[in-house]
């Protein structure tokens, strides 16, 4: 089970320097696209959103 270990809005968690800044540092700056076995777009074109 999960714990909560900083709360707060973004900029307040991230000026803690704890582990939700570690995560937010190494998140990719673009988002990743994986192979997928169907013929689907990973992304939908932007008229679908």
């Amino acid at each position: 089970m999960g714990t909560v270990v900083e709360y707060g809005t973004h900029d307040e968690v991230l000026a803690m320097d704890g582990p939700y800044a570690t995560l937010w540092a190494v998140k990719p700056v673009k988002p990743v696209r994986y192979p997928v076995s169907s013929r689907r777009p990973v992304v939908p074109p932007a008229e679908q959103r």
